[in-house]
């Protein structure tokens, strides 16, 4: 899977100590709160055709986190109308 920019995303520049194999530069949408406290980031990542067959297969995915501890987190795709697929309701 690749990142890919998005409506609204800004491009986030990978650690210059890091290399291309290690980490990627992403595009993320920036979220908020009402004091303009960093909340939250959104990225999208494109599955490739290899990705594609693996899902098919029902293999999973794999997220790898560069921290000393886990931060929440969650991965989900949308619906033609722009709705989380993985909401209760």
């Amino acid at each position: 899977m690749y990142p890919i920019t998005f409506p609204g995303a800004v491009e986030i520049k990978k650690p210059t100590n890091m290399t291309d194999e290690e980490c990627f530069s992403v595009w993320a949408q920036i979220n908020k709160d009402e004091s303009g406290q960093v909340e939250s980031y959104t990225m999208c990542w494109k599955p490739s055709y290899e990705d594609l067959k693996a899902l098919n297969r029902g293999e999973g995915v794999y997220i790898q986190i560069s921290a000393r501890r886990l931060p929440p987190h969650a991965v989900f795709t949308i619906d033609e109308n722009g709705k989380c697929n993985d909401a209760d309701s």
